[in-house]
C-alpha cells in the first residue's frame, strides 16, 4: 500500500472517531435549563421560584395553587427524581385551587410516614366536602391508610394496624374442597410441605364406586394441585 493511501485511510479513520465522539456527547448532553423550566411549568401549571444545577440534577422550587414544591429533575432524561411539598397554601379556597396530582399525594404520604413505605393504591374520593385522596400503604408488618385533602394536601386521617398473619385453611375447609372434587369419606388428611409449598394431602374412600382418590390441595388458596385415583 502506498504512503498516500495510508495517509488517506488514517485521516478517514480519525474523522470517523471524531464524528462518533461528537454524536455520543450530543446524545448524553444535559437538558437546557430553559427546557427543564418549561417542562415543570407546563406539567404542574407552576411558577418557578428558584432554579439551580446540582450534582444530582436540576433543583427546581416552584409554586402552584396548592403550595410550594421542591423537585429534582434528571439532567439527561428530564425524569422527576424527587418531589417534596414544602409549604401548603391553606388560605386558598377550593374554588381557587386545582386538585393535587397523584405523584404529589405520593410525595405527601412518603413525607408523612417515616420508614420504607410501600404505597399500594391512591384513589380520589369525591363524596363529601372537600374531596380527598385515600391512600393505602404497607409499612413493615403494618397496613396503613391516609386521607389527604385533595386541594390543600393536609392529612385528615392517619391509621396504622398490624397485618394479621396469613393462616392456612382448616382441615374441615380442605376436606370440603376435596369432597367436591371426589365424593366419598375422608380417610386421612395431613398438612405437609411440598417444595416450599404448604399443602393438604387428603385420602378419600368411596365404597359405593370402589374408586378412592388422593388429592393434594394448596393450604392457603384451596387450589387443587393434583388428583390420583386408585381402583
Amino acid at each position: 500500500m502506498s504512503l498516500s493511501m495510508k495517509i488517506i485511510l488514517l485521516v478517514l479513520t480519525a474523522g470517523s472517531l471524531v464524528l462518533i465522539y461528537v454524536l455520543f456527547v450530543q446524545e448524553e448532553e444535559s437538558l437546557d435549563s430553559a427546557d427543564v423550566a418549561a417542562m415543570v411549568e407546563n406539567r404542574y401549571q407552576a411558577e418557578i421560584k428558584d432554579f439551580s444545577y446540582e450534582e444530582e440534577g436540576y433543583l427546581v422550587v416552584f409554586h402552584t395553587s396548592s403550595g410550594e414544591y421542591r423537585t429534582l429533575v434528571d439532567p439527561i432524561s428530564g425524569e422527576i427524581l424527587e418531589m417534596e411539598l414544602t409549604n401548603i397554601h391553606e388560605e386558598s379556597s377550593p374554588e381557587e385551587q386545582s386538585l393535587l396530582l397523584e405523584e404529589e399525594i405520593r410525595s405527601i404520604t412518603e413525607n408523612t410516614v417515616s420508614g420504607d413505605v410501600d404505597i399500594s393504591s391512591v384513589e380520589l374520593q369525591t363524596e363529601g366536602n372537600p374531596p380527598h385522596y385515600e391512600v393505602i400503604f404497607s409499612l413493615d408488618n403494618q397496613k396503613g391508610r391516609l386521607e389527604i385533602d385533595a386541594y390543600s394536601g393536609s392529612v385528615e386521617l392517619f391509621s396504622l394496624e398490624e397485618e394479621a398473619p396469613v393462616q392456612p385453611m382448616t382441615e374441615e375447609e380442605a376436606s370440603e374442597i376435596a369432597l367436591s372434587e371426589h365424593p366419598g369419606e375422608v380417610d386421612d388428611i395431613d398438612l405437609e410441605e411440598d417444595n416450599g409449598r404448604l399443602v393438604f394431602e387428603i385420602e378419600i374412600e368411596n365404597d359405593s364406586t370402589g374408586v378412592d382418590a388422593d388429592i393434594v390441595i394448596d393450604a392457603y388458596t384451596g387450589e387443587i394441585i393434583s388428583v390420583e385415583y386408585d381402583d
